[in-house]
């Protein structure tokens, strides 16, 4: 099927359907029933003549433009079966997404403001001011007053505009880690940054674990659920996991064991699986350690969306001192000399 790049609002798709489901709807029928209500989301046709010819859901929603995080849910949830549940989750983690890009932009919106105008006030400064105080300013107080100018006309925003863009980049390297067909040797150099090791260790810990609970909870053996995970082409990180933990499992290894061999995976995790694994509550272990790690991974971007603005609006604000500064201080120089 031709991949349509369209805006899908998939959030409510998966609120309905999930909803239908639970009703009894076949999915064949929550599909027809949403086309009802929904005439504009012509995808829909093509959910539903995919379904008619067999077609498993997860690769119809990939076709449709759905995102790859969402369609490998619904992979591993054909497979283990706890679909009801699966369509649950994945509507709620859109909507807690969504609420998070939303507030990321009302957070970076009034900063990225901010230093755009402090950005021209030292353009204007640097092409009008500077050159006229280099001309009138004596020699024998440039070399106090110039050090500061430069600082301040280009050391300063450069260092704004990389903090700015630190988190954008970190994110754009992460999805290009994922989508390189081994991303463990990337993985393991980007374990060893603080920042990154602090939200990616429980989002990888919380996707893991969710999808592990399903399958051992469905009475799967760790070879037969690795084996699906392995084959599947939609979360490389996951794929490449399951590879490295089949290997050990063969050669004679616990769970557990091979658990701790893995790039940002933490020591609680290894001892949760331990854990589990001695008192046969594996399954029921992993599903609570994953809605942990949601809630700590929430807390996390909570946390930090709280400094951003107060962090940016104090380094502005030192920025603009020294800016007045930088223009006080040539007036005084030149003061003294008459």
């Amino acid at each position: 099927m031709k991949n349509n790049k369209i805006s899908i609002k998939q959030p409510e798709f998966f609120r309905l359907f999930s909803s239908l489901r639970e009703t009894g709807y076949t999915e064949l029928e929550a599909v027809q029933y949403m086309e009802t209500l929904y005439p504009s989301w012509d995808w829909l046709l093509e959910v539903k003549n995919g379904l008619k010819e067999g077609i498993a859901l997860s690769s119809i929603l990939k076709s449709c433009g759905f995102s790859k995080d969402v369609c490998w849910q619904v992979y591993c949830a054909e497979t283990h079966g706890h679909m009801k549940e699966a369509l649950t989750m994945i509507y709620h983690s859109l909507i807690e997404k969504n609420l998070y890009m939303k507030q990321m932009k009302n957070t970076l919106k009034y900063p990225i403001l901010l230093l755009l105008f402090f950005q021209c006030l030292l353009y204007g400064m640097k092409v009008f001011i500077h050159p006229f105080f280099h001309l009138l300013q004596p020699e024998s107080s440039s070399s106090v007053v110039q050090p500061l100018l430069e600082t301040v006309l280009f050391i300063i925003p450069i260092f704004l505009w990389c903090l700015l863009l630190l988190p954008i980049l970190i994110i754009l390297v992460l999805l290009k880690v994922n989508r390189v067909s081994n991303p463990l040797p990337y993985l393991s150099s980007l374990e060893k940054f603080p920042m990154i090791n602090y939200f990616l260790t429980p989002l990888l810990e919380h996707q893991l674990t969710r999808e592990w609970s399903f399958f051992i909870r469905s009475g799967f053996t760790h070879i037969e659920w690795l084996s699906v995970l392995e084959h599947q082409s939609l979360h490389p990180v996951l794929r490449v996991y399951s590879i490295r933990l089949s290997r050990k499992l063969k050669h004679g290894y616990t769970l557990g064991q091979s658990v701790s061999d893995l790039p940002f995976i933490s020591d609680n995790l290894v001892k949760v699986v331990e854990s589990g694994e001695k008192s046969g509550t594996i399954g029921r272990d992993l599903s609570t350690y994953s809605k942990d790690q949601l809630y700590r991974l929430q807390e996390r971007i909570q946390s930090s969306l709280k400094w951003i603005q107060p962090m940016f609006f104090t380094l502005i604000a030192i920025c603009i001192i020294l800016l007045y500064l930088s223009l006080i201080l040539p007036l005084l120089a030149m003061m003294q000399q008459i």
